[in-house]
């Protein structure tokens, strides 16, 4: 009998601007993606991206209409995620 291997339950957050890496426990690493923002100064190359938690099948889930995105929340039960954009000065 096979077991599925856990990867981690463990949610590593990095912060460019102070080169730091935040380590936080989640409930939520048992779905197995991670997501993040890309986002500068210039609103140019916004993006939401999420991929499988090892780094493979990365894709953008929104790259238009994105000023400063942050704050990413998952809704698990209705299965949307949600996040606020500073630049605009709103939640979506």
């Amino acid at each position: 009998m096979s077991q599925t291997p856990v990867i981690s339950n463990l949610l590593f957050m990095l912060h460019c601007v102070v080169n730091m890496v935040v380590v936080s426990s989640s409930q939520f690493a048992v779905f197995s993606y991670v997501f993040w923002t890309e986002w500068r100064r210039s609103r140019e190359a916004a993006k939401i991206g999420m991929a499988y938690m090892d780094g493979s099948n990365k894709t953008y889930v929104r790259t238009s209409e994105l000023g400063w995105p942050n704050g990413l929340t998952l809704d698990t039960r209705s299965q949307r995620l949600w996040w606020c954009d500073a630049f605009f000065d709103r939640y979506i």
